[in-house]
């Protein structure tokens, strides 16, 4: 039995080591990365998956942009960021790469994202799903109905050919933004509006 529980100790501490040595690996491979590598990294995951509909892939550099598209507040350690889109916007799809500093803590940043997100960030439509994973020194996310983010996902741990950090998943509650959709529209309605004979207005003057 202390054979058998030693054997179960020495195969945990070998899986840790190899997850950490991978991690390493995947820290040097990106180290360097730039807008190119984020793009082709895009093109290498749609080799390996077809979303199905025409997409197009944009560099993001303006602050506010990162902010409103990640939920990140501070975007300080973000030095790249390169996103793909549905070209319809009537389709709720979008897979982002963001390329981070060297030290940045990068579990804190996805889990801001996660939190932060807003699935509702189409006009009329939603995602399903958002998923927030990292390779190195890129954090990956997607947006999108359930089976295009599997899809998108799987195929992009298949592009990497390595090891993903941990998945945060966001699921849609039906809530926009999470909250109100015009948290600052206060509307004072007449309750005694005539819906069919009135045609001066709803609010109260």
């Amino acid at each position: 039995m202390k054979n058998i529980f030693k054997g179960l100790i020495v195969i945990a501490v070998a899986l840790m080591v190899t997850a950490c040595r991978g991690n390493d690996d995947a820290l040097r491979e990106t180290e360097n990365w730039g807008v190119e590598e984020l793009k082709q990294l895009i093109q290498d995951t749609y080799d390996n998956f077809d979303t199905g509909f025409m997409s197009e892939t944009m560099e993001i550099t303006d602050p506010e942009m990162i902010t409103h598209r990640t939920g990140l507040r501070n975007v300080s350690q973000i030095e790249h960021m390169v996103t793909s889109n549905a070209l319809m916007m009537t389709t709720p799809y979008t897979f982002m790469l963001l390329k981070v500093e060297d030290g940045a803590n990068i579990d804190q940043l996805k889990q801001e994202i996660i939190d932060n997100i807003d699935l509702w960030w189409w006009i009329c439509v939603s995602a399903d799903v958002a998923y927030v994973t990292s390779f190195g020194h890129i954090i990956m996310i997607v947006m999108a109905e359930e089976d295009v983010a599997d899809g998108v996902y799987n195929a992009f741990g298949q592009a990497v050919n390595g090891t993903l950090g941990t998945r945060l998943t966001k699921e849609n509650d039906g809530t926009p933004g999470g909250g109100d959709l015009f948290p600052d529209i206060d509307l004072d309605l007449d309750p005694d509006f005539d819906f069919e004979n009135d045609d001066e207005g709803i609010f109260v003057e």
